[in-house]
């Protein structure tokens, strides 16, 4: 780093420095190099920063462009919140990573009301609970209306934690090789998942949507934009992915609005819990989603056990009833 020319005192040729000129020299060598230094810390400060009030706080707030915050946003943080500012996003393309990894134990959140845009050249926004925190179970809670793409996935979230897994969206979600939007609750005690997504588009190079519930609650999933798969992805994607594999776990519901969701197959859906398995899509009139009361349930399926190789009965009803729920979601 180069240094600007420090002002002195003008000396004749040969003539000595004083005590008093010397001191000075240092000093004012020493205010440049510390106005440097700080100056060049400030340009590479986090955008994602934890708050200092209250204390003992696990708030952070996150601020500047994408075209400042080019590296990755890591937050490791026990029941971390994180909050966006206005004018707020990340761009990781030339630098590689995540757009924002947020991990720790206990519950964990990403509030977005600015629509920042998290552009990543791996997953745009990264959340993993890894356990309960003392009284507070480990939970996933996302809301944000900013458009979030990543070259393998958009929006990655895995609970191995005791609690729930909720997901809102409203700008587009892309995930260019894998899912657009991956929840997995992954402990046994978990609960629930719940996806919704706006009138933005969800596209992902193997699922659009892929939600997989090993705990004891539901997964729902309403997607009210445009979802696509893409079915020559890693595992024949589609565009709705919807699990349940606990047997004590409740339902599988996965509402529509007019816009479809597309891919080879559209929809899949798997329930070996003992609730009931229901698709619904709203009325090509209305956006709003459906009750279970209303003509627009397509396809009601009981409970299935999964498929064995020793139970080619079984098989055959589950693949006769995932035929007639694809056939009726796709009319």
């Amino acid at each position: 780093m180069d240094f600007p020319a420090l002002p002195g005192p003008v000396r004749r040729q040969g003539e000595r420095m004083s005590t008093r000129d010397r001191r000075r020299q240092l000093l004012l060598s020493t205010a440049t190099l510390l106005g440097a230094l700080t100056g060049y810390g400030n340009r590479a400060y986090a955008a994602c920063t934890l708050d200092t009030l209250p204390p003992g706080t696990s708030t952070y707030h996150c601020s500047d462009s994408a075209a400042v915050n080019t590296t990755t946003q890591n937050i490791n943080h026990d029941d971390a919140e994180v909050i966006t500012n206005l004018g707020f996003g990340v761009d990781t393309t030339l630098a590689g990573g995540n757009a924002i990894t947020i991990t720790g134990d206990g519950a964990l959140s990403y509030t977005d009301d600015h629509m920042s845009p998290l552009t990543a050249a791996v997953t745009g926004l990264y959340i993993k609970s890894t356990g309960d925190s003392g009284a507070n179970y480990g939970s996933i809670t996302v809301n944000t209306g900013g458009d979030i793409s990543g070259g393998a996935r958009g929006i990655y979230t895995r609970n191995d934690g005791s609690g729930f897994i909720d997901i809102t969206t409203t700008g587009d979600v892309t995930g260019d090789t894998s899912n657009g939007i991956h929840a997995v609750n992954d402990d046994a005690n978990g609960t629930d998942i719940t996806v919704n997504t706006g009138a933005g588009t969800v596209y992902g190079g193997n699922n659009g949507i892929y939600a997989l519930n090993k705990g004891q609650g539901f997964v729902e999933v309403t997607a009210n934009g445009n979802v696509t798969g893409n079915s020559t992805g890693v595992s024949g994607g589609i565009g709705i992915l919807a699990q349940n594999l606990d047997p004590d776990s409740t339902h599988v519901t996965v509402t529509t609005g007019p816009a479809r969701s597309t891919a080879a197959t559209g929809h899949q859906r798997f329930q070996a819990g003992t609730g009931d398995l229901t698709v619904k899509r709203a009325p090509a009139r209305s956006k709003a989603a459906t009750t279970a009361s209303t003509p627009a349930i397509l396809a009601k399926v009981p409970s299935l056990s999964p498929p064995t190789a020793t139970s080619p009965a079984t098989t055959a009803t589950a693949s006769a009833r995932t035929t007639a729920a694809t056939a009726a979601i796709s009319r």
